[in-house]
């Protein structure tokens, strides 16, 4: 007779993504689900941001990110109020390559709808700005405690990935030890890029995965940033308006250039004075396109490369974990699945070049 798992799914990763996902697999679905994770802390420095738009090239997956945005929204409208974030991103481009792929999505978004324009900024040094109006943004600080009393009223177990040990197994299942108590789970959903990162070795990972580092900051500029959020392509750069808090930076890449490209990014703010910093692990898909497939040599579920909008694929990411897909978004996940080696020319996408 074989036991019956504790949790039909047990996602790693502490991103809002994770936590949505979490959720949504317990109440759109019905499943026992388990949340492994760091749980939220003020201290905590901004990992990403959770954006309803990025600069992309594919009309599917424009399509696919308008409806799932507002079946996203009117979830998290329900959670609480001051949530939710409407703001204006610019996207910077400073090379003829960039520039043409931000030129491309600036159309595709205006066929779509999206309040997209071309913008003029003598004091940034730019080959081309974009500025994309009412955005929906999740606000880092406000959104991780509404997600963590949701996750408990659905009753999703939520264990601290610093007092849990973990084995992943080669078929998918998961054990956990926790306060001297063993827990089983049927799949694991490694769901952000610090689980990827920790629990699938590098020569098991898809060849499309690409490691990188991420370093962290928030800083207190001389002067205001030009607007509530800033994207260099080129250099891999995302500058935040932190409230009084100053400004939290995300910078991708190669590390012994990042501190570099952040200062490059903000000179026009004047000399930045750093309240706090961190060096994390990160990854990027080769192609630009999302990946949802699996490790070499395993069935768990890998998920990386959303950028900022990951959080609002959560609902038909649930659907695909659970088996209740709708077509257009099966299609879409099979097309960015594994890539056993071979290129996925048919989804490659636009990204922001990190090095």
């Amino acid at each position: 007779m074989v036991d019956t798992p504790d949790f039909e799914h047990v996602v790693f990763g502490s991103t809002p993504l994770c936590a949505l996902l979490a959720g949504l697999l317990a109440s759109a679905h019905g499943r026992r689900v388990c949340l492994v994770g760091d749980p939220h802390t003020a201290f905590r420095l901004h990992h990403g941001f959770d954006l309803a738009i990025d600069v992309m090239a594919r009309p599917e997956t424009l399509t696919l990110l308008q409806g799932l945005t507002e079946e996203t929204l009117k979830l998290i409208n329900g959670l609480g109020k001051g949530l939710v974030e409407r703001i204006d991103p610019l996207f910077i481009s400073e090379t003829a390559q960039s520039s043409a792929g931000l030129d491309h999505f600036r159309h595709l978004a205006l066929a779509f709808g999206y309040g997209v324009e071309p913008i003029v900024d003598p004091q940034l040094s730019a080959h081309a700005i974009c500025r994309v109006r009412d955005v929906a943004m999740l606000p880092p600080g406000r959104i991780e405690p509404a997600l963590e009393a949701w996750l408990d009223g659905l009753g999703v177990r939520r264990l601290a990935r610093s007092t849990t040990e973990i084995w992943l197994r080669r078929d998918g299942t998961v054990r956990l030890t926790h306060n001297d108590s063993e827990l089983t789970g049927a799949n694991a959903v490694l769901a952000d890029d610090a689980a990827v990162t920790t629990h699938v070795p590098e020569d098991q990972r898809d060849k499309m995965l690409v490691s990188e580092s991420r370093l962290l900051l928030l800083a207190e500029p001389d002067r205001a940033v030009p607007g509530p959020l800033l994207c260099w392509l080129d250099r891999g750069v995302s500058v935040n308006q932190a409230g009084r808090a100053g400004i939290a930076v995300v910078a991708g890449g190669d590390p012994a250039t990042a501190a570099q490209r952040i200062g490059a990014s903000a000179a026009r703010h004047g000399a930045l004075k750093r309240a706090g910093e961190a060096l994390v692990p990160a990854l990027r898909t080769a192609d630009g396109a999302p990946y949802l497939g699996t490790a070499r040599n395993s069935r768990a579920t890998v998920l990386a490369g959303f950028g900022p909008t990951a959080a609002f694929f959560a609902p038909a990411i649930a659907r695909y974990i659970a088996g209740a897909a709708r077509s257009d978004e099966a299609a879409w996940f099979t097309a960015r699945g594994a890539s056993r080696g071979r290129p996925r020319s048919s989804v490659t996408d636009i990204s922001m070049v990190t090095a």
